[in-house]
Parts: structure tokens; sequence; C-alpha cells
């Protein structure tokens, strides 16, 4: 039986090597034996492209995603990101199944998608 902590790390490892495939560059904190490490208590990891798009990312489970967490991620994108950033925040959601749901927040509007994660 797997703890919640190594669920957490195994979807955030998963979603690392996704963005790592699609040519991001990801540095995530490291984490210590007891605790994590949020990048401004709301980030788990960020990513740069080539193309100069940055991704501020977090990771959640299905039951942990709450209004509270959009919201909290507005207040953050509205004082401190400029909309002509290349610059967007995501959570993404681990569903049953192994799939993601990526909420997007970007020049000011949420979008959402899912991408499935193939098992080997």
């Amino acid at each position: 039986m797997t703890n919640r902590n190594q669920k957490g790390w195994r979807a955030e490892n998963e979603v690392r090597k996704i963005l790592e495939k699609l040519g991001y560059l990801v540095w995530k904190p490291t984490r210590t034996k007891f605790s994590s490490i949020d990048i401004f208590g709301l980030f788990d990891m960020i990513a740069v492209h080539p193309s100069y798009r940055m991704l501020w990312v977090q990771v959640k489970h299905k039951s942990s995603m709450s209004k509270k967490v959009k919201k909290d991620f507005e207040t953050f994108y509205n004082k401190y990101i400029h909309p002509s950033n290349l610059c967007e925040l995501t959570i993404w959601v681990r569903e049953r199944g192994g799939a993601f749901v990526i909420h997007s927040l970007s020049e000011g509007i949420w979008k959402e998608k899912r991408v499935r994660v193939q098992k080997k």
C-alpha cells in the first residue's frame, strides 16, 4: 500500500518526465524526509522552454483540488505575472485511471485539457 506522499511524488515525477519530453527544462526544489518545499507556497516545480515559455506547476490529486487553490493561483497571477509574459500557471490534477486534467491560467483565462499517460 502506498501512502499519500508516495502517490504525490510519483505524480510529480510523471509530470516532470512529460514536460522534459516536450523540451522543457524543469526545476523542482529538493524535498526533505519530513516536508515538501513549495515555491512561493503554491508550486511544485517551474519549467522553462527554449521558446521562452515558462510554466509554474502544481500537481494535485483529484481529491485535493479546491476552489481555494484556483483562487490562490489567480491572486498570484494578478499580482506578479504581466499578461505579455509567456507565462502559464498550471495545476495538473491526477485522476483515476492515470490521466491528468491540466487547468492552466494564461492571459487571465482558465483553460482545461486532458492528458492520458501511457503505462509501461
